[in-house]
């Protein structure tokens, strides 16, 4: 089975000589809550006993997104995350955002998105900065409302452990093929005059999911919210 965060598990190596009548012996890990080591067996002799204490997730935080609804390839969306802390002090933590392939299903804030949905484009790579801004495909359909996407934040301590807080934005308007190559042009121009890099590769995510849209859409078009 798996080791359960935040408890201490006790390992213990034993050995016996040879010749002697009773059979080596080896204690298994167990959770201790006294913290005092199992007992060696008769005629067994203890070796060693290590305890560890199994790290835990960053806790406590959530992600903000600004506005709240906007147009694909035009509003500029602000993503700030806060309120984390490590359990163990495993810093510094560290921060990534992306996009969702669908709709979280689980308990929020478990370090995944449910079953079935994973991150589509990245929006920030990870690192200590703990803010964003990007700009967005329209969002899904399926079961999700219209226009609706979701963004989630991942965060990992100095050891790699992760935890996750999940938003939804509602990103709609009218678009078609010749929208879509504007505004495309538009965005990519002003990430080069800003020497932005992730700007740019969030263009170029966000038409490239606007076109397969399109591609699948009967009029081409997405209604504009309201």
């Amino acid at each position: 089975g798996a080791l359960l965060p935040g408890v201490h598990y006790t390992f213990s190596l034993s050995a016996t000589s040879l010749g002697s009548s009773t059979e080596p012996s080896s204690f298994p890990f167990s959770s201790l809550s006294s913290g005092d080591a199992p007992a060696a067996a008769a005629g067994a002799v203890p070796l060693l006993q290590v305890m560890v204490l199994v790290n835990r997730s960053p806790q406590g935080g959530t992600l903000d997104v600004s506005p709240t609804h906007g147009v694909p390839l035009e509003t500029l969306f602000t993503l700030r995350t806060y309120g984390w802390t490590d359990p163990e002090a495993n810093l510094p933590m560290v921060y990534a955002m992306h996009t969702l392939t669908g709709t979280p299903t689980d308990t929020p804030g478990q370090g995944d998105a449910g079953a079935g949905v994973e991150p589509a484009f990245l929006l920030k790579a990870r690192g200590e900065r703990t803010h964003t801004r990007a700009v967005l495909a329209p969002g899904g359909r399926g079961n999700a409302a219209f226009g609706q996407l979701w963004l989630q934040v991942h965060v990992f301590d100095s050891l790699g452990a992760v935890n996750s807080a999940e938003r939804s934005v509602l990103v709609n308007g009218t678009l078609s093929l010749a929208v879509l190559r504007a505004k495309t042009e538009q965005q990519l121009q002003l990430a080069t005059r800003l020497h932005d890099v992730e700007l740019k590769a969030q263009v170029a995510a966000a038409a490239a999911a606007a076109a397969l849209t399109l591609s699948s859409s009967s009029s081409n078009t997405c209604p504009p919210f309201s």
